[in-house]
C-alpha cells in the first residue's frame, strides 16, 4: 500500500508538470513536502514541530491548488 500511494503522489507531481501549470505545480510540490514529512514524522522518527511543518505545507498545497483551479476555469470560461 504505501509504494501504490507514493506512486500515486509521484504521478501527481509530474502530470501537474507535464500541464504546465505555475500554480498547480507549485501546489502539488508543497502537498508532496507535506506527505513526505507526514510519513518520515510518521514511520521513521518523529520531526520535532512535525505537526506544524505539516499543517503549513498542507496548507499551502491547498492554497496554490485552488488558485490553479479557479484560474483554469476562468480560461476555459473564454474559450
Amino acid at each position: 500500500p504505501i509504494r501504490i500511494y507514493c506512486t500515486v503522489i509521484a504521478l501527481m507531481g509530474i502530470s501537474a508538470l507535464a500541464h504546465g501549470d505555475f500554480h498547480g505545480s507549485v501546489g502539488a510540490g508543497w502537498f508532496i513536502i507535506s506527505d513526505s514529512v507526514l510519513s518520515f514524522n510518521k514511520f521513521v522518527r518523529p520531526i520535532r514541530g512535525g505537526k506544524y511543518i505539516v499543517m503549513t505545507t498542507y496548507y499551502l498545497a491547498q492554497y496554490f491548488i485552488a488558485i490553479s483551479a479557479s484560474s483554469n476555469k476562468s480560461r476555459k470560461k473564454l474559450d
